[in-house]
């Protein structure tokens, strides 16, 4: 095996990468020359399922795992190799004072939600992580690198910020006793907001011209902020289009109309504006538009959205609460319009949702605050749940087995013939549960870290053989051909158990998603690695879900219509990647999935 194998074995598709890289020409060097430490360090990174990058040498010459390239987005994959301050240029004023402290005092370091700039969808975006860094050392000691293991906290960090915003709206607008009060508040909370909406306008319509009633960024009575707006002419916002159609619209290039735009906090000009139907008063019907300004250093993805769109509902039922405070004000006061003018049953109905609508909001902020606790509280329980369950229920299953070897073994043979199917599904099911059983271990076990493999030596080939033919007669009852391509002997270092739950899972998983059609298994070597592949024809797996399907409690497919906890495929991923391999799905050619699983071999 070359030394560029054996570095980058085990890597997934940045192991295949970085194979195939001229290391020649980066400042490494060729892969032959490196020093122990650096292939040592690399191997590590390559093989660990946690998003890793490696910075080495005093140019911090940056390599990275596999969960760490959507980090680096657009910038992937002509950063590796590269020196991090030519990678991540925009934010090396920041990395390079981290790197070097680690440097310096030899000590780890560790940022919460740290906001660096990255320019990775071809602008300037606002991205929060958590890091860890730690320094590296040679075999004498000395320093060599940092390890970063990173973890990105944007969408939750731009969520809480715009949830606090939407609280703080909600805190001042409930003491406006009208609506011109609560106009005055939302212009009040955006001005703080400006990394989210750089500048808004909120114009009301009445027959045919808008009025600008509240904003905030922009120079109000300017190009971009007219004081009103017939609905008739060519205006510089199509407010009567998006009330014409009940519908939020992007609207892009405003420099080229409107001339320079605020950026908010960034020095870049907002290019950019989504225009929100909103409805001030109480007869139901959209009467006023809000424009926001969006970020130019944030993409306007569902997260954004959904902020936006709660921030016009929240205006329209602080506008519907204040409205209703000032005619009840009226009332006792005993304005006779109030007395004498009926509600129509269109407007009382509005009232009314304009209401629930206002409650419904508040419920949803006063949930956001406790969700994530108890988000984190329910999955300790529930892993501390299967590794009780698992426990407790391997004594009984044990003994259900041995009572029934044991009636076995003294029935008459006359009466075991009689029963011998009723045996038979017995064994069946207890088989099955011994096995859901072993699954619900596995998945405490990798819940709290301990999942340990015993490796030794395995002729993969072999094992592949055997347990195709342990799977056989399962598969038959499926009425499921199973054949097997393989090469005579792959010898390696593997953990011969778990490699051979690993392919009853992906057998058990063709047998019920594919019954009645048949099932290939192959197997082969490629380079320093073994390719396994089951094939079925089943219904396939769309390629939207293709790598959730491998996340704990997924399915591809409904529960309804095939059974499972939607574990099987969770383990074996975590198998596969603690023998530093990987494991991905496609679509079979003609319908169904091809599971890939790439193992290195380790020879010893």
């Amino acid at each position: 095996m070359s030394a560029t194998d054996t570095v980058f074995a085990g890597g997934g598709k940045m192991g295949v990468l970085l194979r195939a890289l001229d290391w020649s020409r980066t400042p490494l060097g060729p892969v032959e020359g490196w020093p122990a430490s650096l292939r040592t360090s690399v191997s590590t990174m390559l093989g660990s399922p946690y998003p890793i990058a490696l910075y080495w040498g005093p140019d911090y010459v940056l390599i990275y795992n596999d969960t760490f390239r959507p980090i680096l987005g657009g910038k992937h994959p002509a950063s590796v190799g590269m020196p991090a301050q030519q990678a991540l240029s925009e934010a090396w004023d920041l990395l390079e004072p981290m790197l070097e402290d680690v440097r310096t005092s030899l000590v780890a370091s560790y940022k919460q939600d740290l906001c660096i700039f990255m320019e990775r969808q071809g602008f300037v975006e606002e991205c929060f992580f958590t890091w860890s860094y730690i320094p590296t050392r040679d075999e004498t000691g000395r320093f060599v690198g940092v390890f970063t293991i990173a973890s990105e906290t944007t969408r939750q960090v731009l969520s809480d910020r715009r949830f606090k915003t939407i609280r703080e709206l909600s805190i001042r607008t409930a003491l406006d006793k009208n609506v011109e009060g609560v106009f005055r508040s939302v212009e009040q909370v955006l001005r703080q907001a400006g990394a989210d909406v750089p500048f808004a306008l909120l114009y009301s319509v009445e027959k045919d011209k808008a009025r600008l009633d509240a904003s905030t960024g922009v120079e109000r009575g300017g190009l971009a902020a007219p004081v009103e707006l017939a609905l008739d002419e060519d205006t510089p916002w199509p407010v009567a289009e998006v009330l014409r159609s009940g519908r939020e619209m992007l609207v892009e290039d405003l420099g080229a109309r409107l001339g320079v735009l605020p950026g908010g906090p960034w020095p870049e000009p907002t290019t950019r504006a989504l225009l929100l139907p909103v409805t001030l008063g109480s007869n139901g019907e959209a009467n006023a538009v809000l424009v926001a300004g969006l970020s130019p250093r944030l993409p306007l993805d569902e997260g954004y959205r959904d902020f936006l769109q709660l921030l016009a509902r929240q205006v329209a039922a602080d506008a519907a609460r204040a409205g209703e405070e000032a005619s009840v004000e009226g009332l006792e006061a005993g304005a006779d319009d109030y007395l004498v003018k009926p509600f129509s049953a269109r407007e009382l109905l509005a009232r009314v949702q304009s209401h629930l609508e206002l409650a419904r909001m508040r419920r949803e902020a006063a949930a956001h605050e406790t969700r994530e606790v108890g988000l984190r509280e329910a999955v300790h329980a529930r892993d501390d749940f299967l590794s009780v369950a698992s426990h407790e229920l391997k004594t009984p299953l044990a003994a259900l087995r041995l009572q029934l070897e044991t009636l076995e073994r003294t029935l008459p043979g006359e009466v075991r013939t009689l029963v011998s199917e009723r045996l038979f599904a017995v064994r069946r099911q207890i088989q099955r549960l011994a096995s859901l059983i072993e699954t619900m271990l596995d998945v405490s076990l990798l819940a709290a870290g301990r999942l340990r493999l015993k490796l030794e030596p395995v002729d993969l080939a072999v094992l592949v053989a055997d347990g195709v033919a342990q799977m056989r007669e399962e598969l038959a009852r499926q009425e499921c051909p199973l054949t097997l391509e393989s090469e005579a002997s792959l010898p390696g270092q593997l953990d011969a158990t778990r490699l051979g739950q690993l392919l009853r899972n992906l057998l058990s998983n063709a047998a019920r998603y594919g019954a009645g059609k048949s099932v290939r298994v192959r197997l082969r070597r490629e380079g320093s690695h073994a390719l396994l592949e089951v094939v079925d024809h089943g219904p396939g797996v769309k390629p939207e879900h293709q790598a959730r399907i491998f996340n704990r409690f997924e399915r591809a497919v409904s529960s309804r219509h095939f059974g499972g906890l939607g574990l099987g495929l969770w383990v074996s991923r975590q198998v596969v990647e603690a023998h530093g391999g990987s494991i991905s799905v496609t679509d079979t050619p003609g319908g169904g999935a091809t599971f890939t699983v790439e193992l290195p071999l380790h020879e010893g």
